[in-house]
């Protein structure tokens, strides 16, 4: 329920004969989803909740995964006919293949974001032995998620749990055709 993580599905494209990508190119692509986010003021709202500092701490982090986790198990029902209305999957190949793994991956990025987080020594070199040397991760900022159609639910999910465990903030472009 933060507005940090925002989902638009539809970016005016509606030909169901010919593929996007094929008809106006990624670059014609990127430009439509900025000019649809700058017209939704999503880019600054995203920009502005980041650089707000809401997203670094790493307890912010898990609290989200856990939202996202406890809401894909509440729905997983929905999910799984959304699918199998989509791709023709049967229940349990939707559990196996999508929503399961989904869930999986959540788990792991629960158990493991505070490990992702924190600082790891490095190599020193002999000149700079007075000193110490560590590698951080830290966030992007705005990520942008493309998902393909064919594994719908999997193939953006598992990215969005990356994007929020790593800190970032979010815009989605799902399929338009799944």
């Amino acid at each position: 329920e933060s507005g940090a993580y925002t989902a638009y599905s539809d970016f005016g494209h509606t030909s169901p004969n010919s593929m996007l990508l094929l008809e106006i190119g990624f670059s014609g692509l990127l430009e439509r989803i900025h000019s649809y986010a700058a017209r939704e003021g999503l880019s600054e709202k995203q920009k502005d909740f980041y650089q707000s500092g809401a997203t670094l701490p790493v307890k912010f982090r898990i609290q989200m995964l856990l939202k996202l986790y406890k809401c894909i198990q509440k729905y997983e029902k929905e999910i799984n006919e959304a699918v199998k209305k989509d791709l023709g999957k049967c229940e349990f190949d939707s559990f196996m293949c999508e929503t399961g793994v989904v869930l999986m991956e959540l788990n792991y990025m629960i158990r493991h974001t505070f490990s992702y987080a924190k600082k790891h020594r490095v190599y020193t070199p002999i000149g700079q032995c007075i000193g110490s040397g560590y590698k951080k991760a830290s966030p992007y900022g705005n990520v942008l998620i493309m998902s393909p159609w064919n594994y719908p639910f999997l193939l953006t999910m598992t990215p969005i749990s990356d994007a929020i465990a790593a800190g970032n903030t979010i815009v989605v472009k799902p399929s338009a055709y799944s």
